[in-house]
């Protein structure tokens, strides 16, 4: 029996891989395929004892895969020197660790059995058993496509959220800024309205502290800092206008031009 097989990747061609013979357990011998992914082994012997070969395909970086062939054949058969040529397609390793293991799992076990069939008077690929293993394998692929686009639809889930978070954190930045901003120009003008009431210029006081409350309304705050800010001043209008009201128009004017001095 000679074994012409060919070993493939995307579709092509797979040279250097690595193709050992192993016979009843036992390396026998091994090849490397050439520039098209081919290699051959022959003179195979056939007898009603026969033999069990291994076919071991390897390559860093793929899974391990087999082919099972026995030699085993009466001497009155209809092809005195069968040939077998069987393609398989190299696996990749995949990333997925518990997957990989998994893949290998399934490929432990020969891909194909070529041996021959009683019933059909010659050596033959067992169908069926090819067709199991190919199921597993589809499925688990199956397993590891779903897998990727749950990944997938996750990382997209992630940017959207974190796109959303930075729109907040930007918003209350804007925020934080104004603010701050608010502070400052408030406190200048809070400063300048403690200065006059000290100095009893009270008219030019009250004006502040108005102005105080206009800029407070008109700040944007939340309505509990609002009205939290307003106490002080709304204390000092109400304190301003119980002193004014106790003071001639003479006397408030006397005031107006000492402080102007």
């Amino acid at each position: 029996m000679t074994i012409s097989g060919r070993v493939v990747l995307d579709e092509k061609g797979l040279s250097g891989t690595k193709v050992v013979l192993v016979k009843n357990g036992t390396r026998s011998d091994e090849a490397l395929t050439n520039a098209s992914g081919k290699y051959t082994f022959d003179e195979l012997k056939i007898s009603p004892e026969g033999d069990v070969y291994i076919i071991e395909i390897a390559k860093p970086g793929h899974i391990t895969v087999k082919h099972w062939v026995s030699t085993k054949a009466p001497d009155e058969r209809e092809t005195v020197y069968p040939g077998y040529f069987p393609e398989v397609e190299l696996f990749k390793k995949v990333r997925e660790v518990e997957r990989e293991k998994d893949l290998s799992s399934i490929l432990e076990k020969p891909i194909s059995k070529f041996a021959y069939d009683s019933i059909k008077g010659d050596f033959t690929d067992d169908g069926a058993y090819f067709s199991t293993i190919k199921e597993e394998v589809n499925q688990l692929f199956e397993i590891l496509e779903a897998e990727k686009r749950e990944r997938y639809r996750l990382l997209e889930a992630y940017k959207v959220n974190q796109a959303e978070i930075k729109v907040k954190t930007d918003e209350i930045n804007k925020i934080e800024e104004g603010k701050s901003t608010f502070d400052q120009m408030i406190d200048e003008v809070v400063a300048d309205a403690h200065r006059l009431f000290d100095n009893k210029n009270y008219r030019e006081s009250m004006a502040k502290y108005k102005e105080i409350m206009v800029m407070i309304s008109e700040s944007g705050l939340p309505k509990s800092e609002r009205d939290a800010l307003k106490k002080h001043p709304k204390k000092r209008i109400y304190e301003l206008e119980s002193l004014m009201a106790e003071l001639s128009e003479e006397e408030l004017n006397e005031m107006d031009k000492v402080e102007g001095k």
